[in-house]
């Protein structure tokens, strides 16, 4: 089942018969940090297309670190490797000063080899599936709510 909500965005989605279906609609903000400029368009592109989610782009850790400091962000989507502080740094280090908060970390990645760092609650790999994204990521943050409790 499947209802359209303001602007004809999807509200809800089936990423599996098996399960639930998870909501697109909560009014999330979602921070994307790449230093690719092409990768943070077609991100930001296919978020505001498919949701109600406000999302902010930063170029780099520095650029999200102000970001985070102004705004209660409920996603931060973080390229894995970029020039300087790459994105397992910048969770890392914002994981173990609480500066997350309840925020949920997902790395965007084009080669991860291992398991993810306990900070993060997935991994989405370059190249994605633009029309997919936000289901993707509305999953991996219900995951992490339930392990949260």
């Amino acid at each position: 089942m499947s209802d359209h909500g303001e602007g004809g965005r999807r509200t809800e989605a089936h990423p599996d018969e098996d399960q639930p279906p998870i909501s697109l609609t909560p009014r999330w903000t979602v921070v994307v940090v790449d230093d690719d400029p092409d990768v943070l368009d077609v991100v930001k592109s296919a978020l505001v297309a498919t949701t109600a989610w406000r999302v902010l782009v930063a170029p780099s850790a520095a650029a999200a670190r102000t970001i985070l400091a102004a705004v209660e962000a409920d996603v931060l989507l973080v390229d894995e490797h970029m020039p300087g502080e790459g994105g397992t740094e910048l969770v890392a280090s914002l994981y173990e000063t609480r500066a997350l908060g309840r925020t949920t970390a997902i790395l965007l990645t084009a080669g991860r080899r291992g398991a993810p760092p306990r900070s993060v609650a997935g991994v989405i790999d370059k190249p994605f599936d633009p029309l997919t994204l936000a289901t993707r990521i509305a999953v991996m943050v219900a995951e992490r709510k339930t392990k949260r409790g």
